[in-house]
């Protein structure tokens, strides 16, 4: 449980409940994905080439490539070569079986289903889906991240005090800081 959280102000909160307080949050980043996707199809970038079995794979699977990324950020550029995924590829098939296990994982783990909707629909416009001409890039992340971190500091605070996720965090910094500079 996230201290000062909705959980901790009802404490017999439900799931739903706890949506509900949220959905007005969940419901500006849906509108702000489907205008980011409007502004990406207007902006000539599109690639008209891919079927929608084709968009559908590849979306299945893009979320995990930029998680991928936001993990283990090595090598960066401005834009990938990707291509795109058919219901035959392997990765479609890890995806798969990777979003069944967060499904279980989101719904046991109170407090990670609102950021893992929040890292899908910041995810959205860019996943392949919507056909883009460049459907990844590292300029992608930022939203995603806000979200992963939120999940990752939500599961750390319900097993840990505050204080030692702070100083976790710390020195997880002065570890990860000096590696970077090194690459």
């Amino acid at each position: 449980r996230v201290a000062g959280g909705a959980a901790d102000r009802n404490p017999g909160a439900s799931r739903w409940e706890v949506l509900k307080r949220t959905g007005p949050f969940l419901l500006v980043a849906v509108v702000t994905a489907i205008v980011s996707g409007t502004l990406h199809l207007g902006a000539g970038g599109t690639t008209a080439s891919s079927t929608l079995t084709q968009r559908i794979a590849t979306a299945a699977w893009t979320p995990w490539w930029y998680l991928g990324r936001i993990v283990f950020p090595l090598d960066p550029r401005a834009v990938y070569d990707f291509p795109l995924l058919g219901f035959d590829d392997v990765r479609f098939f890890a995806a798969l079986g990777l979003w069944v296990a967060l499904g279980v994982l989101a719904w046991k783990v109170r407090g990670l289903v609102v950021p893992v909707i929040a890292f899908l629909v910041t995810l959205a416009p860019v996943s392949g889906l919507v056909p883009l001409r460049f459907i990844v890039a590292d300029r992608y992340t930022l939203f995603p991240s806000l979200a992963v971190f939120a999940a990752v500091s939500t599961w750390a605070l319900s097993r840990w005090s505050l204080r030692r996720v702070v100083t976790g965090c710390g020195v997880l910094g002065l570890v990860w800081a000096p590696l970077n500079v090194l690459r």
